[in-house]
């Protein structure tokens, strides 16, 4: 387009060849309509994963994700989704390839199981591996809770950082949101007591925090310190936070440090951390 005016149909356009000559989308996406689903439209959706454990049916479904509780989404609005997934059956945190695309227009997409891809009514399944695409994913209650279990399992973990930090970071949004119980995201929180990525520390602060500011009151404070606590104690000893770490520490430790100190300073301030 040398000396002339580009418009976004001149974009899409030459996506397009791009794609025909990869096969890196479906035959029935459009590259267009893929975007026009994501630039002409308000927020990102909230993906929603309810599975039959007897049939071992996935039921996906999408809808615009809302952070009030107030809010109503009066449109139905929908999006071209690239989902992908692993399960504890075989994980594999480094394909980020779309297993199947949940296409605008669609509300609802069935999956089964394939040779490529199983699970069994004891497997956790993970959507939007490595946290590649822009959306958040609620799951039934029973695959919050395998998650949970296996995050609590500790190091060596199977699933991957970014999915970690997705996992505690879209459990709290929803929790805020009232699609799920608070009693779910803290459960799923509690594993960082075992956890020494620095990415997956920077999303449980900000939630942990959070939650220091929202609750009001003695009983609270009590309880919730004596939480921060048990999270944190282990990792004050280990880190030395109050030392000299250079030269000493690794720099994923040493950039842990600040944000270990900042429960400190929560905690601190709450009756049942003294």
């Amino acid at each position: 387009m040398a000396f002339k005016v580009a418009e976004p149909k001149d974009l899409c356009r030459n996506l397009q060849e791009a794609v025909d000559e990869d096969h890196s989308l479906p035959d029935d996406i459009k590259v267009e309509d893929a975007l026009k689903s994501w630039i002409d439209q308000p927020g990102y959706p909230l993906i929603t994963v309810i599975r039959n454990y007897e049939s071992n049916e996935i039921v996906v479904n999408q809808q615009r994700f809302l952070s009030s509780r107030e809010e109503v989404d009066t449109e139905g609005l929908s999006w071209y989704i690239p989902l992908s997934i692993t399960t504890s059956k075989n994980p594999d945190m480094n394909d980020t390839k779309p297993s199947v695309w949940l296409k605008g227009g669609t509300r609802e997409l069935v999956l089964r199981t394939s040779e490529n891809l199983t699970w069994t009514s004891e497997d956790w399944v993970v959507f939007n591996v490595d946290q590649t695409g822009y959306y958040r994913v609620n799951y039934d209650t029973q695959n919050w809770k395998l998650l949970a279990d296996e995050l609590h399992k500790g190091f060596p973990y199977t699933i991957g950082t970014l999915n970690r930090a997705q996992i505690i970071d879209d459990a709290f949004n929803l929790a805020y949101s009232d699609v799920v119980h608070f009693t779910m995201a803290l459960d799923i929180i509690k594993y960082v007591k075992y956890e020494n990525e620095y990415s997956v520390w920077i999303t449980a602060n900000r939630h942990l925090l959070n939650m220091n500011r929202r609750l009001d009151g003695h009983s609270y404070e009590l309880y919730y310190g004596r939480f921060l606590q048990h999270l944190t104690e282990d990792h004050f000893a280990h880190l030395d936070v109050f030392e000299d770490f250079y030269g000493r520490d690794s720099i994923a430790k040493a950039m842990k440090i600040p944000i270990v100190r900042m429960f400190l300073v929560a905690m601190l301030t709450l009756p049942g951390s003294k």
